[in-house]
């Protein structure tokens, strides 16, 4: 419903834009006054309204898979690699290294992340999991509280052995921690690295 409702505002300012346009022609402004707006001027209007609308969803479609980038991942000899988003609204640190945590999609990381690890980071009591991890897998998590509209979360952070943004311009290697989360509306992104990331 919010999708067909701006869409038909949109639609609707460049319909009116549009009309505006062409009431700056003299010819066609009298015809308009004496008669009223007739259906082949309305035709020609939404007709044009449509092309230009659709021509824009296109370029802004394109602009945001410019910023899409593969996030790879290794651990202990493997290594993935993952669709990722550069989103400008994550603003997520680790206040002791300062580094980017990535929210990351928590069912891609199964065959690099230890399970311990994905298991802490599922439990509504994250502190309480992670002080029951063995010892060498607890000095590679941070707890970073991450704020959003719906209040404050504890998020569990795991810091890799290496991670890499590869783009168009190649792979370099990154500074960040992977915080396994559920990314239910991110179908085919698994992971949102900061915007600063782009080249």
């Amino acid at each position: 419903t919010g999708l067909y409702l701006l869409i038909s505002m949109l639609l609707g300012g460049v319909m009116t834009a549009l009309f505006a346009q062409l009431n700056r022609i003299p010819h066609l402004t009298d015809t308009v006054a004496k008669e009223g707006l007739s259906t082949w001027i309305f035709l020609i209007i939404a007709a044009l309204s449509a092309i230009l609308t659709s021509l824009w969803g296109r370029s802004l479609r394109r602009s945001a898979l410019l910023h899409r980038v593969q996030l790879v991942i290794e651990e202990q000899g493997r290594r993935i690699e993952l669709p990722a988003l550069c989103d400008s609204g994550n603003l997520l640190k680790d206040p002791l290294s300062g580094r980017a945590v990535i929210p990351t999609e928590q069912r891609r990381l199964s065959g690099i992340v230890p399970a311990p690890i994905l298991r802490a980071a599922t439990q509504d009591r994250v502190t309480e999991a992670v002080s029951e991890l063995p010892t060498e897998l607890q000095a590679r998590v941070r707890l970073v509280i991450a704020r959003g509209a719906t209040g404050e979360k504890l998020l569990l952070a795991w810091q890799p052995s290496r991670l890499y943004r590869k783009d168009s311009h190649g792979m370099h290697e990154v500074q960040g921690l992977i915080a396994p989360i559920r990314l239910e509306q991110q179908r085919d992104i698994a992971a949102l690295v900061p915007s600063e990331w782009v080249p």
